[in-house]
């Protein structure tokens, strides 16, 4: 996960995998010391390491690829 637009990352705790080719569950305490807007991303890894890309690509023909962002809102 990174807050800071990719120029860092963190490692989440990620769940017991249910199946070697399933999703996993994942979690990531976050402490942050400023209020206002921040756009956090998640990239996952394969079984080998490989880094997910971060060019968005549609499903068609190879899947779907790019990292997942939201923007939040921290009220102090």
């Amino acid at each position: 996960i990174s807050s800071d637009g990719g120029r860092s990352w963190n490692q989440a705790r990620l769940d017991r995998a249910i199946s070697p080719y399933a999703w996993r569950f994942w979690s990531y305490r976050w402490a942050i010391q400023l209020s206002g807007r921040h756009t956090l991303s998640v990239r996952a890894t394969d079984g080998t390491g490989t880094l997910q890309a971060s060019t968005e690509q549609d499903p068609a023909p190879d899947g779907a690829q790019g990292l997942h962002e939201i923007t939040v809102t921290v009220e102090a």
